[in-house]
Order: structure tokens, then sequence, then C-alpha cells
């Protein structure tokens, strides 16, 4: 359990991003962290094994009620965990792992998911995400930009639309596509980052305290 304490800030980043990105922030850890199989079972200093991260924040996404297996885009993680005996042994901790991170926290703040205002059903089929997916493609009218979720949505969204793209087989449509994407996020995320009714922020030294004290109970 030590281990995982020294872990514990950085596998509440992971799990906060799922809270906050849905299936899209695995999808993304996958993108960033996907190597030979030696190297994803491979501990670090801070993190946990990319497998066994991406294990971790697959499963908050499945308890959170959206997809984090489909998320992970065929990545075998228990064959991937079986080349390292420290990572099999760590994702045999995984499920306990995200049972105590999305539970009740310390303080009466209730659960994380409930805190953040999490919905399923904006990552859903006709749900924000998607929405936001077509507007940044010139596939439909542009969401609220005025709420408290809408920069978290419009990234997932940006992400979404981002993995259609690189399946297209058409190496010029591909490139024109994503030249035409990165400039709609770059020209609208600045507009959804202002602050809209409700608290956006918190002084981050109350955060980071907060945050430590999460990373406590490990």
């Amino acid at each position: 359990m030590k281990r995982w304490g020294v872990w514990a800030e950085e596998i509440f980043a992971d799990i906060f991003s799922v809270v906050a990105m849905g299936p899209w922030a695995v999808w993304a850890v996958a993108e960033a962290e996907w190597s030979a199989p030696d190297r994803m079972a491979q501990r670090k200093a801070k993190y946990p094994a990319p497998v066994v991260r991406l294990a971790l924040m697959a499963r908050a996404a499945d308890a959170l009620g959206v997809d984090g297996k489909s998320a992970l885009r065929g990545l075998p993680l228990k064959a991937i965990a079986a080349h390292n005996p420290h990572a099999e042994a760590d994702m045999a901790r995984v499920d306990d792992m995200v049972q105590f991170a999305l539970g009740p926290m310390r303080g009466n703040l209730g659960a994380l998911g409930k805190l953040c205002d999490f919905s399923a059903a904006a990552f859903g089929d006709g749900g924000e995400v998607q929405r936001w997916a077509g507007a940044l493609y010139a596939q439909g009218a542009t969401p609220a930009l005025d709420r408290l979720h809408t920069a978290r949505h419009l990234v997932s969204g940006a992400l979404r639309m981002w993995a259609q793209i690189v399946e297209m087989e058409d190496a010029p449509a591909r490139d024109a596509a994503r030249l035409a994407l990165a400039a709609k996020v770059r020209e609208t995320l600045p507009k959804a980052t202002r602050r809209g009714p409700g608290r956006r922020t918190c002084p981050a030294a109350s955060f980071q305290s907060a945050v430590r004290r999460w990373a406590s109970c490990f």
C-alpha cells in the first residue's frame, strides 16, 4: 500500500480526468502510453505501470456508466501485465482502488462523480459530447458556451472527432480534416473557458491541500 500512496496524487488526476471527460480521457491516455508490452508493464516513480494506469481509468469509466473498455481500443491489458509480476500484482488491486476513488470522500464532500456533476448521458449518442464533435467539424450547431462543463465536453468532443479522423484512409483528406479540427478548437476553446454561472476554480493551494488529504487515505 505504501507504493500506492506515492502514486496517489497522479491516480487522483487520472480518475478526475475520467470524471471530467468520460471515456475520452481513457482514449487519450491510451494514445500517449501505447508502446511495447514490456515498457507498458513497468512501474514508474510517480505512476503505476501504464497498463495498470489504463486499467484504473477504464474501470472508473465503466463504474461511472460509460464504456471504458472500448476506449482502450483493443489493448489486451491482462496479457500486457503478464510481462511483469509487479504489474500483475498491481492489477489485482485495481477494483479496490477504483471503488475507493469513486466512493464517499472525507469532509462530507460526497462522491467525486456527484461533486463534479458527472452525467453519463453527455457521452452517449446524441449527448453534448457528440454535439460538440459535430460542431467542431462544421456538422451542427455549437452548444452553449457558458456552462461550467462546457470546456471539458468541448475537449471530449474534439477527441471523439479526432478518433474518427485518424481512421480516414485518404491521407490528404485526413490531414485537411486534422488541420480544420485543430483550427476550430483553437478558435472555440478560449470562449468556452470564460467564467459562466457558478464557481469554476478555487485557489491552487486549497486544491492541492484537498488532493493531498485524499491521497493520504491510500
